[in-house]
């Protein structure tokens, strides 16, 4: 409800860190399948030190995305609990954070929101859109476009693929095709296995985003070439 219309969340408003700490996810990877710490990876993306808040859900669901995808390829599964833990300790902390509006923090923020939205909420197919934020990521990037801050092209294409597959629709794609196309072409991008090489490194759950986002990437780099 509260990405749907943009209503303040009631629950745990002041004592986050006590009432739902991040779950310990590190014993579901071995050695071979840890990949370098995604807080190096969030300043890279940026080229600037981030909130420690932003940096620290980052990891958790950067790490969360490896554990499910090599719980995919094991055929073993998590725990109810895992998850759960997991969608409230990361959730409901970008729910109650708050940046500058239209900073590059913000914008992480909202991609981070969009992307949980796609992995712990999927509601979609019952019908339920979240007009609030996708309204806030429109605002967003819009806006960061006129004033051309510094977020990079990788980071500028995952936001948009993953608000893409999560909460924007169809009376999107004409501000989000122009911006998706520039996206990638600064980064040289021309195909959707390109792409995947892009995203996947950065926070991608095959099973849940690879159809979805081929189908818009596809769509965007089609309406361009006509």
């Amino acid at each position: 409800m509260s990405m749907h219309s943009g209503s303040k969340s009631l629950l745990f408003p002041t004592s986050l860190d006590n009432a739902w700490p991040y779950p310990s996810l590190s014993a579901f990877l071995d050695k071979s399948t840890r990949i370098l710490d995604s807080s190096i990876q969030l300043a890279q993306l940026t080229g600037i030190p981030q909130d420690d808040r932003l940096t620290s859900i980052w990891s958790t669901m950067y790490e969360f995305c490896s554990v499910i995808n090599l719980a995919a390829v094991s055929q073993r599964r998590i725990t109810m609990e895992v998850f759960l833990n997991s969608m409230a300790s990361t959730m409901y902390r970008l729910i109650h954070m708050r940046f500058a509006p239209c900073s590059v923090s913000e914008a992480i923020r909202l991609g981070l929101l969009c992307f949980c939205s796609s992995v712990f909420l999927q509601w979609q197919q019952l019908g339920m859109t979240y007009p609030h934020l996708a309204s806030s990521v429109r605002d967003s990037f819009l806006k960061l476009s006129e004033r051309e801050l510094p977020i990079s092209g990788q980071l500028s294409f995952w936001i948009l693929i993953v608000a893409s597959v999560s909460v924007l629709t169809t009376s999107d794609e004409d501000w989000l095709q122009p911006l998706l196309r520039q996206a990638a072409g600064t980064i040289g991008i021309q195909s959707w296995d390109q792409a995947r090489k892009v995203l996947s490194p950065i926070m991608w759950i095959d099973s849940v985003h690879d159809k979805a986002g081929k189908m818009m990437f596809d769509a965007a780099l089609l309406h361009g070439q006509e």
